[in-house]
């Protein structure tokens, strides 16, 4: 379950390291439309079931030992190591040892950027 820390805005520094809590679920680092950024605290034998990735996505497992089932492997990511994972790609996360992982979600853009100088396209 997701918890209500404050999100990050522009700017802001955000020391990773030291607010990781010990409770085990997702805690939102930043939220835009088209980026999420969370934190997962899984603890051993723990298990988030598969589901689809909604963008583009990284997981960087920042202490511990977690499995990732994707890509019909199971595959191992112990501190400081990161996965990268296609648009909906189905993915499952458990805990092998008690272990911390940030995720990113790269979602794709809801709209086009304006272009340089108001052109036409």
């Amino acid at each position: 379950m997701a918890t209500g820390l404050p999100l990050a805005r522009p700017g802001d520094v955000i020391d990773a390291w030291s607010t990781w809590g010990d409770a085990e679920g997702v805690a939102y680092v930043l939220r835009t439309v088209n980026m999420e950024v969370m934190r997962l605290h899984l603890n051993a034998g723990a298990r988030i079931p598969t589901h689809e990735a909604q963008g583009e996505v990284t997981i960087l497992c920042v202490q511990g030992r977690a499995g990732v089932s994707a890509l019909g492997q199971q595959h191992e990511l112990n501190t400081g190591q990161l996965l990268y994972l296609l648009v909906q790609e189905p993915f499952e996360l458990r805990g092998i040892d008690e272990s911390s992982l940030l995720i990113t979600v790269l979602r794709q853009p809801t709209t086009k950027p304006p272009l340089i100088g108001g052109g036409a396209e």
